[in-house]
């Protein structure tokens, strides 16, 4: 189908996911909101009661997917990075 589920962990003490990708030809079809949204069942199911996910800011597609999933913004973080 052309998505890379990416990682669904427990690591992080609840359910985290990242690294979601879809490939260009299967994009905007709901795919990525519907295998996410299958993830978040399945892990209130087993008892979780908080899930995370990650991202960068300029990833609109992305934003809008985990919006409309009820993530919010739980605190603002930046990366500096230097060339030597």
């Amino acid at each position: 189908m052309g998505l890379r589920a990416g990682r669904y962990s427990l690591a992080c003490g609840n359910s985290c996911s990242e690294g979601t990708v879809t490939h260009p030809d299967h994009r905007r079809r709901g795919v990525t909101t519907a295998l996410k949204a299958h993830a978040l069942t399945w892990a209130k199911g087993e008892g979780h009661t908080h899930a995370g996910t990650g991202g960068t800011v300029l990833n609109l597609p992305m934003l809008r997917v985990n919006t409309r999933l009820g993530y919010r913004t739980e605190r603002m973080w930046i990366t500096w990075e230097k060339d030597l």
